[in-house]
């Protein structure tokens, strides 16, 4: 009953592991986790179920690093993979990944799972059908490329990823029904803009005018 969200994880060490899950019912979703390491992105032990990996930017890339290039890695949990991308490889078992975007040619491994409508770069492959794209040409072309570390990675206007997710969702971490927000600003309501004036009266206390924005 945990819900890790809107977070960044970065180091640049090797060995490196950022989140362990020794447990049930764990939401980690909208967070930022990057860094080199030989270790695991999300490393899920064995024999836990409803854990929801949803609209995360994931990196786990390691160059020398002895091969160590695993964004995910479950054993025998079951897992709902959604709206994720991936820098690095991927290795569940039991679980539903769907609306993914894989970066790099790592190995991509599905064990009893339902794998459907994810898209994987030139060198990456994919199991076949159910919506899959593997090895797919102008793969980069699909994000603006631009601007901040997570906001380079927004669809641009004329992207692949738009509406082949299942159910006709974008693919990548903007789309599905709770999409990344730039940033990590957290969901609670922003003050913009604050007028006061610099002295209060007796009578009348002081009065101030305040615009507040949601951010949920």
């Amino acid at each position: 009953n945990i819900v890790i969200k809107r977070n960044l994880f970065v180091d640049s060490g090797c060995p490196s592991e950022k989140i362990t899950i020794s447990g049930s019912n764990i939401f980690i979703v909208q967070n930022y986790i990057g860094g080199a390491g030989n270790g695991t992105g999300i490393k899920v032990n064995a024999g836990f179920s409803n854990i929801v990996i949803n609209n995360n930017f994931i990196l786990n890339y390691c160059f020398g690093c002895g091969g160590g290039v695993v964004s995910l890695n479950s054993a025998n949990s079951s897992l709902e993979v959604s709206n994720n991308i991936f820098v690095g490889g991927i290795n569940v078992t039991n679980s539903i990944v769907q609306n993914n975007l894989f970066t790099t040619g790592n190995t991509l491994t599905f064990g009893s799972s339902i794998v459907r409508n994810n898209i994987a770069a030139e060198g990456a492959y994919l199991p076949a059908g159910n919506g899959n794209s593997s090895n797919t040409t102008g793969f980069s072309s699909g994000f603006i490329g631009s601007g901040s570390t997570d906001g380079k990675w927004q669809l641009s206007a004329s992207s692949i990823f738009k509406g082949v997710g299942f159910g006709g969702a974008d693919c990548g971490i903007f789309g599905g029904a709770e999409p990344y927000v730039l940033s990590g600003i957290p969901p609670i309501p922003t003050i913009y803009s604050l007028t006061a004036p610099a002295v209060g009266e007796k009578n009348t206390g002081l009065p101030i005018q305040i615009k507040v924005k949601s951010n949920n």
